[in-house]
């Protein structure tokens, strides 16, 4: 089973939920013998990428765009179903706050 965390982030910083859902995904996983993957999308978000890597995932993804610097759902929304569909994950969590 693959599980995708989409992690978020808010005026340039994690929100912190983003952690307690990687937490949770990882704890399914260890459960399930599955693997986590993290995403995380805005503009300039190479730096975040690198400290979800250092996570205990199986995997980074990244978007990039300067149309992703300010959140909007049909952005986002776009971003990530793109994201679905090519990584198809069996679960995906995100941060609720």
């Amino acid at each position: 089973m693959k599980i995708l965390v989409v992690t978020e982030l808010r005026q340039g910083k994690w929100n912190n939920a983003s952690f307690e859902t990687l937490a949770a995904a990882q704890q399914i996983a260890k459960d399930t013998s599955s693997a986590v993957s993290a995403l995380v999308m805005g503009k300039g978000v190479a730096a975040f990428a690198d400290e979800l890597a250092a996570k205990n995932v199986a995997e980074v993804l990244s978007v990039q765009h300067d149309l992703l610097e300010a959140y909007t759902p049909d952005g986002y929304c776009v971003a990530l179903k793109q994201v679905i569909e090519s990584a198809k994950p069996d679960l995906v969590l995100f941060p609720h706050t």
